[in-house]
């Protein structure tokens, strides 16, 4: 059970009466055996010591909820947890601070579906999510939907299966699944790690996680681990996820795993899919695209990688319609694909883009996280702001004015707050434009701004605002040096084109000497002009 909530009391004696008024907890403190509903009123709830979800017990964890958990402290789900938020009301589990790491949340079979969906798991120190199971002819399912990792030391997900021989107690095959989809695993040490091995020969078991729609950034080591000596067939499927800036997009050690790999991105990896020779039987890598890898494939037959023909695009693609070029990516934070990216309707024609807010093209599914069914499932998905377009470069003089814009995409709400100097923030300046009138000398300087949303902030890059003495403008203007009679009068007209016979009037001269200066005032803002001079009658 939980522990008492810690209330504090007030004594008011108004009139001589004798009242008490309850201040509200700061925190909910728990240890031990956890079970029933964490809500926003408890919130934030601090795991201070071990904390176990008993068998035949659930624990559900509400949107908006907060949970802090202490260094190296662990929470087993020997029953079922249930954690789901909700675009506007994520569940946040998380360490003390960005140093001090918690364990993880380990859970073991026990018939339950464990589900996490709107949930932004941080500075797990093991790994942020662990599943078990082991023998016994039991499957175990688990339900990860639209998490963010990150900061997580020890790696995010990690699915264990396991099978033992008939004389062993727990005799009897083993099966995992998982559905992972549109979560973002970034700044961690790895991201997926499954496994499926026999504790004694022969020991069934066999690991089936479908990791769909994800995006994987900046990994110390791989997006997706695949290891283990399972003597059942395990078939994962990877596909429509984007891998960035990895050690290793995907490894895959050990015997009877024959994963399908298709329609995913791989740029900037060291390793983009890596294979123990020998090892795994399974080939299927086909419709992804690779750019700016150091190697693309390692462990497979030399006829991967090589182009040899031209895909529905016109691109060349190897044998299995993988493709080698720059996906053009609007930003690396979203990795959103701009409209000339040869991912477009690339990937696998069997599948079908059904998501016109983030795919492009034809129904043919599109390279990487936003191709394919699950790629609806990003429009609720929370990111943190980016800038799309950056403050520029200003110059004015004193008593003019100078504007500042930046242009930002992100989940909104989004927040706005300007700095002068990169520290000394304006007072009321909280909107995505900065007006400033009647400027000052003093005002010179660096102007920048920090967006935020839920989600995270950003600092745009510093634009600098010069302030002079003066506004001194150059321009060039037509002047007419004219000679004609005193006492006659002269008009000057002009046109646009010299094919044009509507001739303008501009100024009209009678004379009373004989030579006129005319100069048009208009022509710095003209970008042509022909002039004629004529005698009136």
């Amino acid at each position: 059970m939980l522990n008492s909530r810690s209330t504090n009391w007030r004594t008011i004696l108004p009139l001589g009466l004798l009242l008490f008024q309850k201040v509200a907890s700061a925190a909910t403190v728990v240890s031990g055996n956890v079970s029933g509903t964490w809500t926003t009123n408890g919130s934030p709830y601090i795991l201070s010591a071990g904390c176990t979800v008993a068998s035949n017990q659930t624990l559900t964890i509400l949107p908006g909820v907060e949970v802090i958990v202490g260094p190296d402290v662990m929470l087993r789900v020997n029953g079922g947890i249930t954690a789901i938020g909700t675009p506007e009301k994520p569940i946040t589990i998380r360490g003390a601070s960005p140093t001090n790491y918690w364990y993880g949340i380990v859970a073991v079979y026990s018939g339950f579906t464990n589900r996490f969906h709107f949930c932004r798991m941080s500075e797990a120190g093991s790994q942020a999510l662990q599943f078990y199971v082991s023998g016994g002819n039991t499957v175990m399912a688990v339900e990860i939907l639209n998490c963010d990792f990150f900061n997580c030391r020890g790696g995010a997900i990690v699915g264990n299966a396991e099978g033992w021989e008939t004389a062993h107690p727990s005799s009897g095959a083993s099966t995992f699944y998982a559905d992972i989809h549109n979560c973002v695993f970034d700044s961690t040490t790895y991201g997926c790690f499954f496994s499926a091995y026999s504790r004694e020969y022969p020991g069934n078991a066999a690991a089936h996680p479908k990791i769909t729609g994800n995006i994987f950034k900046n990994l110390a080591y791989e997006a997706l681990t695949l290891y283990g000596d399972g003597t059942n067939v395990s078939r994962p499927i990877f596909r429509n996820n984007t891998v960035f800036n990895t050690a290793q997009g995907v490894s895959i050690t050990g015997r009877n795993f024959e994963p399908l790999i298709e329609n995913n991105l791989f740029m900037g990896n060291s390793n983009a899919i890596k294979r123990t020779v020998g090892e795994s039987a399974g080939l299927g890598v086909s419709f992804n695209c690779f750019f700016g890898n150091m190697a693309n494939f390692a462990g497979y037959p030399s006829i991967y990688g090589v182009p040899i023909q031209s895909n529905y695009n016109g691109d060349p693609c190897d044998a299995f319609f993988n493709i080698f070029l720059d996906p053009q990516f609007i930003d690396t934070n979203r990795f959103l694909l701009s409209n000339f990216s040869p991912c477009i309707d690339a990937g696998d024609p069997a599948i079908a883009d059904v998501c016109p807010q983030f795919s492009h093209g034809s129904a043919i599914s599109d390279i990487g996280a936003y191709g394919g069914p699950d790629a609806c499932g990003w429009l609720t998905h929370g990111f943190t702001p980016v800038i799309t377009s950056q403050p520029s470069y200003q110059s004015s003089c004193v008593g003019g004015s100078a504007t500042f814009k930046v242009r930002v995409e992100g989940s909104e709400p989004l927040s706005y707050r300007w700095y002068f100097n990169g520290t000394t923030p304006l007072a009321g300046e909280t909107n995505a434009q900065l007006n400033l009138l009647n400027l000052e000398s003093s005002q010179a300087g660096l102007y920048s701004v920090k967006v935020s949303n839920t989600f995270g902030t950003i600092t745009s890059a510093p634009a600098q605002l010069l302030v002079s003495d003066a506004c001194v403008g150059i321009h060039l203007y037509a002047g007419l040096s004219i000679t004609g009679m005193v006492g006659r009068t002269y008009n000057v007209e002009y046109v646009t084109n010299l094919a044009a016979t509507n001739w303008t009037f501009v100024a009209s001269n009678t004379f009373s000497q004989p030579q006129w200066l005319f100069i048009d005032t208009n022509t710095p803002f003209d970008a042509k002009k022909y002039f004629r001079v004529r005698l009136q009658p």
